[in-house]
């Protein structure tokens, strides 16, 4: 590949992440979790990160197969957006092994 093609071939965002590696090795340790509770648990073990950047790494990883929606709860209630809130389950999918470096 030349140098020219090569330049252009970088463009985007990688495919692997830091942040979804991490939401994976704590999906695995803890188990199937909402992104509130895997931002709360994040922020203790990990360097700081946006609840925002959560919630985008755990669709993006669903999009990529390594994780998948366990279940959707709808919660009822007098929410200012609403009359219920819901809250995605997410586990491992099991397509990738993780490496603990």
């Amino acid at each position: 590949m030349n140098k020219e093609l090569a330049r252009f071939a970088r463009k985007g965002r990688p495919e692997r992440s830091a942040i979804r590696d991490n939401i994976e090795k704590l999906l695995k340790e803890y188990g199937p979790s909402d992104g509130y509770s895997l931002y709360k648990i994040y922020i203790e073990k990990y360097p700081k990160v946006t609840m925002r950047s959560i919630y985008y790494h755990l669709k993006k990883g669903v999009e990529l197969e390594l994780f998948r929606v366990k279940e959707i709860l709808k919660d009822r209630g007098s929410h200012s957006w609403g009359n219920y809130s819901e809250k995605i389950i997410y586990e491992i999918s099991g397509q990738r092994i993780i490496s603990n470096d």
